[in-house]
């Protein structure tokens, strides 16, 4: 099963969405995100990419969430991908994917900020 967000502009909930703007509610529903791409775009545009401080804080609430991503092929496309927006070689990533597994488990884990 894979879990989509709808991003919602206008209204708090899909029924006001709908009835304020049912052009906008069915393209946001053709433009939907897979979770993990949500939280990687998210997380991307809350944190200065450019920066240590910002880097840090995007792996800090992303590594956790893909080290519970129990699909290998998966794991490694979300790992590439945050790769590529930090601009680091993937066996940084993976390193500090191992420490983060090596410190929290297989555990359910939840972002946080750091």
């Amino acid at each position: 099963m894979t879990t989509s967000i709808i991003a919602i502009k206008d209204g708090k909930d899909p029924d006001e969405a709908l009835k304020k703007d049912a052009n906008g509610f069915k393209k946001a529903l053709r433009e939907n995100l897979g979770v993990y791409d949500y939280l990687v775009d998210k997380f991307v545009a809350e944190n200065n990419k450019d920066s240590a401080q910002g880097k840090k804080a995007i792996a800090d609430n992303l590594l956790p969430l893909f080290a519970n991503i129990s699909n290998e092929i998966i794991k490694e496309h979300y790992l590439k991908k945050l790769s590529a927006f930090l601009r680091f070689p993937g066996q940084l990533i993976k390193r500090s994917r191992q420490i983060t597994k090596e410190k929290f488990g297989r555990q359910n884990l939840n972002p946080q900020k750091r």
